[in-house]
């Protein structure tokens, strides 16, 4: 199993008609491992992308595989 890439990022998401920002953490996978119901999901992880292009793209607009856009990325 490779080392999994944890990241803080600030979202956007729409709730109840109502758009909210939040800060949490997410994971991007190396392509290679698979997120199914037989993954050991982390409960302080939010959502796990498949790999970097995923991540990048939740950058540019709300993406209906994963309901939230990332506004920002916190450096460490």
């Amino acid at each position: 199993m490779s080392k999994l890439d944890y990241r803080d990022v600030v979202i956007t998401e729409t709730l109840n008609d109502r758009t909210e920002a939040e800060e949490v953490i997410v994971v991007v996978g190396d392509g290679k491992t698979v997120f199914d119901e037989n993954y050991d999901f982390d409960a302080r992880v939010y959502f796990y992308f498949d790999n970097e292009q995923q991540f990048e793209l939740a950058k540019t607009e709300i993406q209906e595989f994963v309901g939230f856009q990332i506004l920002e990325v916190k450096e460490d």
